[in-house]
Order: structure tokens, then C-alpha cells, then sequence
């Protein structure tokens, strides 16, 4: 048996406390990825899948976060200050040509976060 391989996604990312960061979506649209994120901060990871075609928050589906209930998915872009303080979001912005995810940190101070996918 063989697997074809998918399209893969690593970023280390340096996010300064209440900012936001994007990148333009690598993967596929309608798009079948889990992502791993993790945060510079003892016992802060997360598992997500975003399935789909491509259109918001509806796009993502929670597998866990550690810690629970400290990840907020939303829709559109994000201004550093959009979700709650104390917590990260994650968004899909498709207003523009080309979709994008938007991670914002509202940690409390400036973090180094990791990102890998595994799909297409």
C-alpha cells in the first residue's frame, strides 16, 4: 500500500502580546488538514482539524486544547485585540483574494508559536 502525500505546513512564529499574525492558506480549498499548535508556555498545545470549503469559523473543528477552553475560532481578520484577553483565536479570513488564517495572542506577552499540518 502506498500514501501519497499531502501538503505540509511548518512555521515557527514569534507573535508579539495583543497583535495578530497571517499567513495565506497553503492547503487546498476545500481544504482536510489537521494542525498541531503549540505555544512557548509549559503545557499550551493544540489539535485542530479545518475541513471544508473554505468560509469561517465553521471550518474548524476542535480535537483538544490544553488548556481547555483557551482557543476561540472566529471569522474575518483579526486586529490583535479582536478575541478575549488572556486567550488565543484563531481565524479564516475570505474577503480577499486568497484565504487566510489569522492567529491573534492575547497571552499577556510575547510568545514563539509553532504550526505543522499533515493533509491537503
Amino acid at each position: 500500500m502506498q500514501f501519497n502525500s499531502g501538503q505540509q505546513f511548518f512555521e515557527d512564529v514569534f507573535i508579539l502580546n495583543d497583535t495578530a499574525w497571517s499567513f495565506e492558506i497553503p492547503w487546498s480549498n476545500p481544504s482536510r488538514i489537521m494542525m498541531w499548535m503549540s505555544v512557548n508556555i509549559a503545557a499550551r498545545f493544540y489539535l485542530f482539524a479545518v475541513t471544508g470549503t473554505l468560509i469561517d469559523a465553521t471550518n474548524f473543528g476542535e480535537m483538544f486544547a490544553n488548556p481547555a477552553g483557551s482557543v476561540n475560532y472566529l471569522s474575518g481578520p483579526l486586529t490583535g485585540t479582536t478575541g478575549p484577553d488572556g486567550e488565543i483565536t484563531l481565524s479564516i479570513d475570505t474577503t480577499g483574494a486568497t484565504p487566510k488564517m489569522y492567529i491573534e495572542n492575547r497571552l499577556g506577552s510575547n510568545r514563539l508559536f509553532t504550526l505543522a499540518t499533515m493533509g491537503k
